[in-house]
């Protein structure tokens, strides 16, 4: 059982510090180089399309609410663990989680694992 559950954690691990790292990289990206390209831009007066546009918007939004952003961002895992507690949130996320495409075949996966072992 507990090779079972470790095996699973390993297998996580690189996914998410991947997950991890890119999400680093573009916050590196929107708080940075963004708004240093633009800078450049807009002192040669270019005009900007409309999807352009829309990344200097969340740039500046990285910019300007960064400490809201990194808060939430470490919230999340807290939020959910205690939220986790409560049965019917328990029961509705993993009803949730089994839907889902891909991370759904991994938990239903380690649940019927978990069950073949402990049930007679």
């Amino acid at each position: 059982m507990e090779a079972i559950k470790s095996a699973a954690k390993r297998a996580l691990i690189y996914p998410a510090f991947t997950l991890l790292v890119v999400g680093a990289a573009g916050i590196f990206w929107m708080s940075v180089v963004v708004p240093k390209i633009v800078e450049l831009f807009e002192a040669m007066n270019v005009e900007f399309e409309q999807a352009t546009l829309a990344l200097i918007a969340m740039s500046e939004f990285f910019s300007e609410y960064w400490p809201m952003l990194l808060a939430s961002i470490l919230a999340i895992p807290v939020i959910w663990i205690i939220a986790r507690r409560n049965e019917r949130f328990r029961l509705a996320t993993d009803h949730g989680l089994w839907r889902f495409p891909l991370l759904g075949r991994i938990v239903r996966g380690g649940q019927m694992a978990f069950y073949i072992n402990t049930c007679p």
